[in-house]
């Protein structure tokens, strides 16, 4: 369903769950996608109702989280990076111009893996097969490489720092406090495709307390030009092809003037610091 008709079959639902409580409807959590969809749902909420109201906590999961401390505090991002920049170097792998993008890539990497909740295999030879049937390949030395790059630094990083998390890490610890504390009807409106740890949070909360999920449903045909080219590149998960260059003719297609070519230029830089400007 179209966004507004979702955000008003939500106020709908809210004012026949707590008519009993009304005009108090604060017993409620609503995770909206972003905070201008919050200032929506209190307008759709006092139409309906009618009258002045206690709305219920109306919030984003990022901002649901973070209002959660954690006990040891969260690690910068910048001490992360310079930690994994001074493991690279002691290891003597990498001409030392390469340290700083590859240190980029591998906290890029160990995000997602955290995202994804997987765990790595105890020993770099089990990582080394894992690949193999991944691949279905034999490791060849470039592979057994990036299996022992990518195993000890990954290692190495996790390795606990005074209790102290990175962010990624911090969020999942953050929404499993909020799922253990689950006591208020949760309704989930809007959201873009979850992550596991976000799925598994919803299914934690679940377990103490009632979920209602409500799926917005964009139309294609009256997205805009440089809408439909970003979701061509990037499809959600388990629509359109695997391959960027079958979806890149599709769309050229339909559309043969890219709509973001105006938005888009290439830069050389000639250093890390000009690429940062």
């Amino acid at each position: 369903m179209a966004p507004g008709a979702a955000l008003a079959l939500v106020a709908h639902d809210l004012l026949a769950d707590f008519a009993e409580t009304a005009p108090d409807l604060s017993g409620a959590v609503v995770v909206v996608p972003n905070l201008h969809a919050a200032g929506e749902l209190a307008r759709a909420l006092a139409v309906q109702a009618g009258r002045a109201l206690l709305l219920p906590k109306i919030t984003t999961l990022g901002v649901w989280a973070a209002e959660r401390p954690l006990p040891s505090g969260s690690l910068p991002e910048v001490a992360r990076e310079s930690a994994l920049f001074a493991a690279l170097r002691s290891r003597q792998w990498f001409e030392a111009a390469d340290l700083w993008p590859l240190t980029a890539e591998l906290a890029r990497l160990f995000d997602e893996l955290t995202q994804y909740q997987v765990t790595l295999p105890a020993t770099v030879g089990e990582f080394e097969r894992a690949l193999e049937a991944a691949y279905q390949t034999k490791a060849g030395e470039a592979m057994q490489f990036e299996a022992r790059l990518v195993f000890e630094l990954w290692h190495a990083s996790a390795k606990p720092r005074n209790e102290i998390v990175d962010a990624v890490a911090g969020y999942q610890l953050q929404l499993a406090t909020i799922a253990r504390e689950a006591s208020r009807p949760l309704y989930a409106v809007g959201l873009p495709e979850l992550i596991p740890n976000e799925r598994a949070f919803f299914d934690a909360y679940a377990r103490h307390a009632p979920v209602k999920f409500y799926q917005v449903a964009g139309n294609a045909k009256d997205a805009s030009g440089a809408a439909r080219f970003f979701a061509s590149v990037w499809p959600t998960a388990g629509t359109g092809s695997a391959v960027l260059r079958e979806r890149a003719a599709a769309f050229a297609g339909s559309s043969p003037s890219s709509p973001v070519k105006q938005s888009l230029r290439l830069y050389a830089a000639p250093s890390l610091e000009h690429e940062a400007r």
